[in-house]
């Protein structure tokens, strides 16, 4: 929900129409629109970035403050891009969405839509006009729009360019602007202009740092605006990598915020909040705070009566799980309800807001001590602690006071325990909406791991074949990670078929599953299998990998150098055991040999056994991620570590005929 703010009409009215300026001076001067040369239409490939698939050209943004009349003040920006298309692998970035807040009597427009698409059609220029069917509206919800634009007739070797502005009332919500994109771009210019009473916090992000332009002064009688501007240029695409969080996190990026408005012989008007501010807005608004406040109807006490036998701990369980049984996830994160309570429960669906304020609400009113806890998802980027806002925040769970500990609990998904939250809510700090005061904890930290264990016992038949028996047992999230995959399959046939498919070699003679549908206790898997084409017969020597389908075989991070942290996000534990029958008439000629490593302070450990014990041999390999976060300058590092992994798991057992 957008929170309007009042100014004093009359002062508003009185300061705007004293100034008016020039909307920025330039580094590098705008082009006109429509006038994109052939010259550049012909080329093939960038001059800059020659591998690139498309390469935004230009990218301007501005953004002022007017009054209007009747309307009151309001925000403009403006946006100018041209992109060029090398090839149809990036045509996606054709289509634009612009999204258009509305309501409690603020609106968002969008004006002054213009677009062409250049193409060289039998060697000659050829321009199509974006159309009004080119631009379609869409409802996300009761306050929010979205008006998405797709360019015409694009084709390899295709140039767009994009004009529009957008006037809002929310004059105090200033948009970031993006430098950095997931393709390289020639130059990015952003300017804003503010009268002198306005006071902006600015946060620059990233880790390639703008040229910031010289602040430009206009006056115009007793008051004065001033434009303040960026510029990049030549920026590579942004690339993602394993084991990220948002990459709004991390792109460069400017971010602003309207701090105060002070106007001469008037109040100091203040749009930054504090923590505590942001609490009693919540706590004030009905689809959030409201929501504890009519914790009432048969609904609810009928959910209550159900679970009011047992321990303190039992009557929590059974309320978490009927929330999270009977709601189902829209798949829509947000920290408000949609429909309030009694409609989000008639439903038996919500979005996130929805279902974990009912859980909070249905635990106050069986008498536990339950807080909000707001926070930022993963994809939503982290919490900046400098400047509160509550629109930083897109998401709610629970807080329970349980003898004294704190258990989190997040009712959006079927295969999560009380107590395990999604990885979503692993980013950094988050807010606890207390009684009285609010609570800033640094970090949400995981109470379990995502762990693996993997027993292989095989014999070799008279061919090569690999016969055996291969348990599995899978806890925490590697337990969650199965349980949604299986839940994924028509049925428990297409599942089996499915791990045949994605394992080379594997044949699946019979299973058996225990704990699918119990959350609270790890999977067992156990199959009788057989394995092809895994072992090599080259004379009298016999060759076979014994980590089969388990090997690591690919590292997961392939830059030379990152900019940006590694952030696994839970720890994770991997362990592999295989045990062979040496074939009658064959013995051991060689076998990997032991080895151990692992990164400074068991942030990572690897190790690796071999070994033969009368007619058997058995392997060991284990991997152990125990740091969540690594920096830049521990890449290297990390990275090497999983090369020295694969390097191992590439090593064969030797067997010789006797």
């Amino acid at each position: 929900m957008l929170n309007s703010v009042t100014l004093k009409t009359s002062i508003i009215i009185f300061a705007f129409l004293l100034f008016s300026s020039s909307i920025f001076s330039q580094v590098k001067k705008e082009p006109k629109f429509g006038k994109i040369s052939l010259e550049q239409l012909q080329k093939k490939v960038d001059d800059k970035f020659p591998d690139a698939h498309a390469v935004v050209l230009f990218d301007y943004g501005n953004a002022f403050y007017r009054f209007v009349s009747n309307e009151g003040l309001q925000l403009n920006t403006e946006r100018h891009v041209a992109i060029q298309f090398f090839d149809d692998t990036e045509f996606d970035l054709a289509t634009f969405e612009i999204y258009l807040y509305h309501g409690r009597g603020n609106t968002e427009k969008l004006r002054s839509v213009k677009g062409y698409t250049y193409n060289l059609v039998n060697g000659k220029f050829d321009r199509v006009t974006l159309s009004k069917k080119d631009i379609i509206k869409e409802k996300i919800d009761d306050d929010l729009d979205v008006k998405i634009i797709t360019m015409p007739s694009l084709k390899k070797g295709s140039i767009i360019e994009l004009k529009y502005s957008v006037a809002s009332d929310y004059y105090y919500l200033i948009n970031p602007w993006h430098f950095q994109k997931f393709i390289p771009t020639r130059y990015s210019e952003y300017n804003i202009e503010v009268p002198e009473f306005f006071t902006l916090n600015k946060n620059i992000k990233g880790y390639v740092s703008p040229f910031i332009k010289e602040r430009k002064e206009t006056r115009l009688e007793d008051f004065r605006a001033f434009t303040e501007g960026w510029v990049m240029i030549n920026l590579p695409a942004f690339e993602e990598e394993d084991y990220m969080s948002s990459y709004k996190n991390y792109i460069s990026n400017i971010v602003f915020e309207l701090k105060s408005i002070q106007i001469p012989f008037g109040p100091i008007e203040y749009y930054t909040q504090s923590w505590e501010e942001i609490r009693n807005d919540l706590m004030k608004d009905k689809y959030f705070g409201g929501i504890f406040k009519k914790v009432r109807g048969s609904k609810i006490s009928d959910i209550v009566a159900k679970y009011e036998s047992g321990s303190d701990e039992e009557r929590m369980l059974g309320i978490y799980e009927h929330i999270k049984t009977n709601m189902k996830w829209d798949g829509q994160t947000s920290k408000y309800s949609s429909h309030g309570l009694a409609k989000s429960l008639k439903n038996g669906s919500g979005n996130s807001g929805d279902i974990n304020l009912a859980l909070i609400s249905t635990l106050r009113k069986a008498g536990f001590e339950v807080d909000p806890v707001v926070l930022s998802t993963r994809d939503n980027g982290m919490l900046p602690l400098t400047y509160p806002s509550i629109d930083n925040f897109n998401y709610v769970i629970a807080a329970v006071n349980l003898d004294g500990k704190t258990i989190y609990l997040d009712a959006t998904d079927d295969f999560y325990p009380a107590g395990v939250l999604p990885l979503r809510c692993f980013n950094g700090s988050v807010i606890v909406m207390k009684k009285n005061k609010v609570e800033l904890i640094e970090e949400l930290k995981p109470i379990t791991k995502y762990k693996s264990v993997t027993q292989n016992k095989v014999t070799m038949t008279p061919d090569g074949t690999l016969e055996g028996v291969v348990k599995k047992t899978k806890s925490g999230y590697s337990a969650i990670k199965f349980r949604k995959a299986f839940s994924r399959a028509d049925n428990e046939d297409a599942f089996l078929k499915n791990l045949q498919n994605n394992q080379e070699g594997l044949t699946i003679a019979s299973h058996k599953f225990e704990n699918i549908n119990d959350t609270y206790k790890s999977i067992k898997e156990e199959y009788q299998v057989s394995f092809d084409d895994k072992t090599e017969m080259v004379g009298d020597l016999i060759y076979l990998n014994p980590m089969i389908n388990n090997a690591y075989t690919e590292n997961p991070f392939k830059m030379e150098k990152r900019q940006y942290p590694v952030d696994y996000a839970i720890p994770i534990e991997d362990v592999y055991m295989y045990e062979l029958s040496i074939p009658e008439g064959y013995t051991v000629e060689s076998i990997p040999e032991r080895i151990s490593f692992g990164l400074p302070n068991k942030a990572t450990s690897f190790s690796y056994s071999a070994k033969q014990i009368g007619d058997m041999v058995i392997i060991l390999s284990q991997v152990k991620i125990t740091k969540t976060l690594f920096l830049e300058n521990e890449y290297g590092a990390l990275k090497e570590f999983y090369n020295l992994i694969i390097k191992k798991h590439t090593e064969q057992i030797v067997l010789k005929k006797s």
